[in-house]
């Protein structure tokens, strides 16, 4: 049901998009109760081990939720995701999400808890208790501490610190500022960036290299950040050539990583 709905769907207008949003996620709901620390679907799944592979499942949809939230819609069931998040950050919990390592696929998942940081601090962070916030705030700071690899990745970091900065919590300066830099040595001019190694150059520079940093041109206007005009001035570079890779219905040139 909820496929022909969006197969109906028009999606031209910001209604559209909120309608489409909800037909997507309320399927989800009823697999709550199949994890003890996510969203459990079947028993398949990727290279990663089931807890990670939940914890994806249940985290993934909050990209939609969360803008949707912050665009003005009414999300009645974010308390089953909030629930989850409060249990899965709890360090005695057994749900708990637990501690990660180096090129951890948790760090990829922390990304959207740092993008409600700082969109949607009102729904997400104001509405725990100040322990849930610490458990919440420990577990993300472990960010901080482990290496990831040298490519968007990095971002994940830097929104997580942006959501701290949101908040007022302590972030690591130092760490976003190396991470930054490095973003921006990717750039090969023209709006495009490498995705971290040389030629690396696909979906990933739309998709998540100038999303991403869009959303910390928006989280830092009001700041002092050489960053912000930066990243404005390279979007735009980028949206000149980038729109030739759609035809007039909109398919797009396949090719890249992601692409199944």
């Amino acid at each position: 049901m909820f496929n022909e709905r969006l197969q109906q769907n028009s999606l031209r207008s910001k209604v559209d998009l909120q309608r489409a949003l909800l037909d997507l996620v309320s399927p989800l709901e009823p697999y709550f109760v199949r994890s003890k620390v996510g969203l459990k679907f079947d028993s398949g799944g990727t290279v990663y081990d089931e807890k990670t592979q939940d914890i994806e499942a249940l985290l993934r949809p909050l990209w939609g939720i969360i803008p949707f939230l912050v665009g003005g819609g009414d999300y009645s069931n974010l308390d089953l995701y909030l629930n989850q998040i409060k249990n899965g950050t709890h360090p005695t919990s057994e749900s708990y999400w637990g501690i990660i390592h180096d090129r951890d696929q948790r760090m990829v998942e922390m990304a959207v808890l740092g993008l409600g940081l700082c969109l949607a601090k009102d729904q997400l962070w104001d509405v725990l208790t100040y322990q849930e916030q610490q458990n919440l705030y420990a577990w993300l700071d472990q960010i901080n501490k482990f290496e990831m690899p040298k490519n968007n990745w990095l971002f994940f970091r830097i929104l997580v610190n942006l959501g701290f900065k949101n908040c007022d919590l302590p972030i690591n300066e130092a760490r976003m500022d190396v991470d930054l830099a490095s973003i921006n040595s990717y750039y090969v001019g023209n709006g495009w960036y490498q995705d971290g190694y040389p030629n690396q150059i696909d979906y990933y520079v739309p998709f998540a290299i100038h999303f991403y940093s869009l959303i910390y041109v928006k989280v830092m206007e009001n700041e002092d950040s050489a960053y912000v005009p930066l990243f404005k001035e390279r979007a735009v570079k980028f949206a000149q050539s980038f729109r030739s890779f759609f035809d007039r219905n909109g398919a797009a040139v396949p090719f890249g990583r992601s692409m199944t």
